[in-house]
This record gives C-alpha cells, structure tokens and sequence, in this order.
C-alpha cells in the first residue's frame, strides 16, 4: 500500500504543477495583485485551495466564474493567510451553491 500512497503523492503533484498557471490566471482575473498571487502561490494553502478547486470542478462546479467572483466580493488586502481564507469561502458558498445535476454528472441537455 506505501508504493500506491506514493504514487498519488506524485500524481497531485504533478497535477499541481500542471494547473498551476490556469489558477494564477484565475486569481489575477478576479482581482488579487501580482505581489499577492505570488506570495499565494509560494505559501503550503495554494497547494491545498488547488487540490480543493479541482475536487470542486470534478464534482460539478464552475470554478472558472467561481473564484473570481469570491475574490472580489471581499477585500483581501490585508489578510495574513489568503490561501486558507479563499479555500474556506469557496467550501462555503459551494456548500450553498451545489452543481446541477446535469453539470455534476457531466452530461448534457438537449
């Protein structure tokens, strides 16, 4: 079982690293500076917001639309852990707000 905890150690890595830049892309589309997209992306929370942002779009959701608008709706500047906190508001509201049905299941009307 090590050799199977491992290889999914290795593949959220991966997967990180991969989507990094869309979530940069994402982050700055909603309104955080450059100074704070990159001190985000250097703190352990980006690690933990993206595997939770992709958990949430597997699951249905429209992460695209979705964390913009999370960050502008509040004021971020002066926050001390702002991975943590986006993380904790989009839970929120996609705890509020689940995925239709038709999105969380990946089909399709006609």
């Amino acid at each position: 079982m090590g050799a199977l905890a491992q290889l999914a150690a290795e593949y959220e890595t991966i997967a990180q690293e991969a989507q990094q830049d869309r979530w940069v892309t994402l982050l700055e589309r909603g309104g955080l500076t450059a100074v704070q997209t990159d001190e985000l992306v250097t703190t352990d929370a980006f690690g933990i917001l993206t595997t939770e942002l992709r958990r949430l779009k597997a699951a249905g959701h429209h992460i695209d639309d979705l964390l913009p608008r999370i960050i502008r709706a509040g004021d971020l500047a002066s926050i001390d852990d702002l991975g943590s906190l986006l993380r904790y508001q989009v839970q929120k509201i996609t705890t509020i707000y689940p995925p239709s049905p038709r999105r969380a299941t990946g089909t399709r009307g006609r």
